[in-house]
């Protein structure tokens, strides 16, 4: 007796802990591969969100002992029968799965239920007898088993009754058995079974990206270039440098609910903007090369050493849409909502390190300019002092930091720009490119905060000149 409970027990365990994929047949007969749309769930899991596949109906009387009549739907399940899992049927309003096999009826209080996850596969029933092999896309409900019905007439209602069963592919050229009102087993050579219709492509329309939740992640700093920029001729000039860098782009829009990866995926904003296809549920990986230019303003006889950094980082990003799933027979079914995360591995927060003005002469610093006295000008005697060079002349190499360039930046506190594979600042609704600001664009040497550009030297040296001519 112990024996039993302990067989029994265990039974029960495999029962709830078994594996809930759905499998069906494949194109090349063979073998079973896991659906994507299809799961199997206990009876104990089940809510009223769950989307059921109803196997078919039958009519009963009501409640109420009169003559009227409702329509009952019937349940696809599967219940561990013997030590193999066999397809039945639950009724509406009760809870246990009915089944049969090889003459061995028996209902069964721990069951699971087939559900079609967020009704996203396209199934049907399709007809069948012994004289067909199951068409790819059937449903199994273990190895060689499949889920079937048989359809006959209910002479006392005048409608069709549909009973759920088992093919059992292994017996002979196949049978389907199935359960009676009475609590019998019966059979049948001809009947109908489950088909799952896989989609051979998707479309994902009306894409809107939620940048207000955008967010890096595995942030690499890197150092993109380092260069001199001079002006050699005899008057001042803006001078420019191309920075040009390479890195491994990668894009991914997510693994989707109730999706097969590989299937070719056309993508659409919202504002109608196309993007490039994909292959849904696959990075996208390729090596790029981008262009930084950074522009300053340069006396004659002047130069400044720049640095390029940037932060090769993993930007993600939540977005909504609505798929589409296309079929081989040109038709599509319902499109559903879907939320995912959209992920970006690309070069962000792109800053350029400018350093101290020198000479190109001697590379001595050049000298900014006094400050503005306090005083009448007439009295100023400070302004030798401010002409001095510095003793120490820094290298090319060597010259300090004094100014860091921000070009765009996303970090984890605000996350209002989204990068893309063409474009700098995406909206949640298009993908246009940012027109470059005083924050965005080509830097000048002039710092606003301190007045100690380029352009003040000139007007300082003036100034001091005239004083020391006052003074002799």
């Amino acid at each position: 007796m112990m024996w039993l409970a302990l067989s029994a027990l265990l039974l029960a365990q495999h029962c709830v802990n078994a594996d809930t994929s759905v499998h069906i047949l494949s194109k090349n007969y063979n073998q079973l591969i896991t659906s994507s749309t299809l799961n199997w769930i206990s009876e104990s899991h089940y809510s009223a969100s769950k989307e059921l596949v109803i196997g078919g109906f039958e009519t009963v009387p009501k409640e109420d002992g009169g003559t009227d009549t409702i329509s009952r739907s019937i349940f696809v399940c599967r219940a561990l029968h013997n030590g193999v899992w066999v397809a039945g049927a639950r009724r509406d309003g009760e809870n246990n799965c009915t089944v049969s096999l090889t003459g061995s009826v028996r209902t069964y209080e721990r069951y699971q239920l087939l559900e079609n996850v967020e009704n996203a596969g396209r199934i049907s029933w399709k007809n069948w007898t012994k004289y067909y092999t199951p068409v790819p896309g059937t449903v199994a409900s273990s190895d060689r088993l499949y889920v079937a019905r048989v359809t006959l007439e209910d002479e006392a209602m005048g409608k069709p009754v549909h009973y759920i069963g088992t093919l059992n592919a292994q017996d002979s050229l196949g049978i389907i058995t199935y359960v009676k009102e009475n609590g019998e087993e019966s059979s049948s050579e001809k009947g109908q079974l489950l088909v799952e219709t896989e989609p051979i492509s998707y479309e994902l329309g009306s894409v809107k990206l939620n940048n207000a939740r955008s967010k890096a992640t595995k942030r690499v700093p890197r150092t993109l270039g380092v260069a001199t920029i001079s002006n050699a001729g005899s008057a001042p000039g803006t001078m420019a440098e191309a920075f040009s860098y390479e890195y491994v782009y990668r894009l991914s829009w997510g693994q989707g609910h109730a999706m097969l990866r590989g299937l070719e995926t056309k993508i659409t904003l919202v504002n109608k903007t196309k993007l490039p296809d994909i292959l849904w549920g696959i990075e996208f990986k390729e090596n790029r090369t981008a262009v930084h230019t950074v522009e300053v303003h340069l006396e004659p006889g002047t130069a400044v050493n720049v640095t390029l950094h940037g932060t090769y980082a993993t930007v993600e990003t939540p977005y909504s849409g609505k798929l589409s799933s296309h079929y081989d027979d040109n038709s599509s079914i319902n499109t559903r909502q879907i939320i995912d995360e959209r992920q970006e591995d690309l070069v962000i927060d792109v800053t350029s390190e400018i350093g101290p003005v020198y000479f190109l002469g001697n590379f001595s610093l050049v000298p900014t300019p006094a400050p503005t006295p306090l005083a009448e000008p007439a009295t100023t005697t400070t302004a030798t002092s401010t002409t001095s060079r510095p003793e120490t002349t820094p290298s090319l190499t060597t010259v300090p930091t004094t100014t860091r360039q921000q070009h765009y930046n996303l970090d984890d506190s605000q996350t209002e720009q989204q990068y893309s594979k063409e474009n700098v600042g995406v909206d949640e609704n298009s993908i246009v490119e940012r027109p470059q600001g005083d924050d965005g664009g080509p830097q000048s040497l002039k710092d606003k905060n301190h007045d100690n550009s380029a352009a003040n030297l000139s007007s300082a040296l003036v100034t001091i000149v005239a004083a020391v001519l006052l003074t002799t």
